[in-house]
């Protein structure tokens, strides 16, 4: 009986504490409900393309772990980018009722890359790519280019769950992640006008910072519109996901651009999407951010098509001038963006 009674009075006790602990936590939710709304609704910071620099960016993408960058890219570019598209129609694949993606939601995979000459030019844009550089370098001797995907979102769909993108590597096995180290970038072009009403991406602004057990409330949940040409940019841990779409909404049209540490293995397999033969006509930049750094010691077996050792664009930082495309000589005309990535500002 003596034990009995001990038992139900340590059940009492424990429901006790967490009756207490239940009511501490509304108290606390309540009071930053109220903080929330005495500060103003959560908002993603928005920055004019003709004046943003890599240090703002990245101020804003540390601080918040999104931004918009509105208006970057010429529309004749979007255009141009549309055609070029329009050529890939026929591989597109559609997700399943239920799924991540969506049954309303179409895209077109990595080898678009390889296809669509101006998604080359958006992969290298000098403010992507130097923010990219800025958000990794510390932890990668290169980027590579991560998932390349154009996504189109039609008529009626729910809300996508909201999720981190760094959630696809097993963040508990990388032993270097820490708060602050981030292992990807993401970059969503604005093919079309982004209207919350079809399913503009919705943003958790600092969700970047938080423990992975937090749940967001209702108003820190923000969907960001945007116009055609702009970029909006978060990190792989920030909470996101497309919004609900109306049936009468016009198409929401992305293009998908991430980068990751070079050490990482990529969400798509950029090797196989990219023949090495179509690799060795591009920038260098851009064969770089698809795998194909570091010299060409080609081997006299015939499967032998480009570098041998993928090592060699693996593993920290020697010195800034590992971020180069990989080749033997470095250009000068990088000074500038190697001197910000080392600039303590950064």
């Amino acid at each position: 009986m003596n034990g009995g009674d001990s038992l139900a009075s340590r059940v009492a006790r424990a429901e006790d504490a967490v009756a207490v602990a239940e009511a501490e936590l509304q108290r606390i939710r309540g009071e930053a409900a109220a903080a929330r709304k005495a500060n103003g609704s959560a908002r993603v910071a928005r920055v004019e393309g003709s004046r943003a620099t890599p240090v703002e960016v990245l101020a804003h993408l540390r601080r918040d772990g999104v931004v918009a960058v509105e208006r970057l890219a010429p529309l004749k570019q979007m255009d141009t980018l549309v055609e070029e598209l329009a050529q890939l129609a026929p591989y597109a694949y559609r997700g399943e009722e239920g799924s991540f993606a969506g049954a309303g939601t179409t895209r077109n995979g990595s080898y678009l890359v390889s296809s669509c000459p101006t998604s080359q030019q958006l992969a290298l844009h000098p403010l992507l790519t130097e923010v990219a550089e800025g958000l990794l370098a510390p932890y990668a001797r290169r980027i590579a280019l991560a998932v390349a995907s154009e996504i189109r979102v039609e008529g009626s769909s729910p809300a996508q769950v909201l999720h981190r993108d760094d959630e696809e590597w097993p963040l508990d096995l990388v032993a270097m992640k820490r708060p602050g180290a981030e292992l990807e970038l993401e970059c969503m072009w604005a093919l079309s006008d982004f209207v919350q009403e079809g399913g503009a991406t919705c943003h958790v602004p600092g969700s970047h910072l938080w423990p992975a057990s937090r749940k967001p409330e209702a108003d820190e949940i923000v969907p960001v519109p945007m116009p055609r040409g702009s970029v909006l940019l978060w990190v792989g841990s920030a909470l996101h996901g497309a919004g609900a779409s109306l049936p009468t909404a016009r198409t929401r049209h992305g293009l998908l651009l991430g980068y990751c540490l070079s050490w990482l293995r990529p969400e798509m397999n950029m090797h196989f999407s990219c023949p090495s033969h179509v690799a060795a006509q591009m920038d260098p930049r851009m064969s770089a951010l698809l795998g194909f750094a570091g010299r060409n010691r080609y081997g006299p077996h015939p499967h032998i098509s480009g570098p041998i050792y993928a090592a060699e664009y693996n593993g920290y930082p020697g010195t800034v001038a590992d971020l180069g495309a990989g080749d033997e000589s470095v250009t000068d005309q990088n000074d500038r963006r190697r001197e910000a990535l080392v600039n303590p500002k950064l």
